[in-house]
């Protein structure tokens, strides 16, 4: 079996993340061509549904659809645009609407990723979360 881990491959290439150069799609070209004179699996790592299955109809046996990093990024960072979304209250500054903050969350205020006030804001550290506008 082979498998490529294409970000390590880009970097070996000196193309670092550029997976549409061409000493790149070159070398992985050439680890398929080597599995099947050989008989073996090959497989690889891509980045959604629609890359597994174009690498799957080019003869791949076996594709693995993002990584764990990169799928809990794109989970937060959709979270993140979904809790933007809601309308802030009338009035100016305030606490934010509820949905911000779920009934029953056992986050304390200001606790990883909870609510903190403006005014309490320099009284804690930024969250590694990111904050909401």
């Amino acid at each position: 079996m082979l498998f490529v881990g294409p970000r390590d491959l880009s970097h070996d290439l000196g193309v670092p993340g550029d997976l549409t150069a061409p000493a790149f799609t070159e070398a992985i070209e050439h680890v398929l061509a080597a599995g099947r004179r050989h008989g073996k699996a090959c497989g690889l790592l891509v980045t959604d549904g629609a890359a597994a299955a174009r690498r799957l109809e080019h003869g791949w046996t076996f594709v693995g659809i993002g990584s764990d990093s990169t799928l809990l990024a794109g989970a937060v960072t959709t979270e993140f645009g979904r809790a933007s979304t809601v309308s802030k209250p009338r009035g100016g500054p305030g606490p934010p609407p509820q949905a911000a903050r779920p009934a029953g969350s056992s986050l304390p205020k200001g606790g990883p990723g909870g609510w903190v006030p403006p005014e309490e804001k320099s009284q804690h550290r930024p969250s590694r979360t990111g904050t909401l506008p």
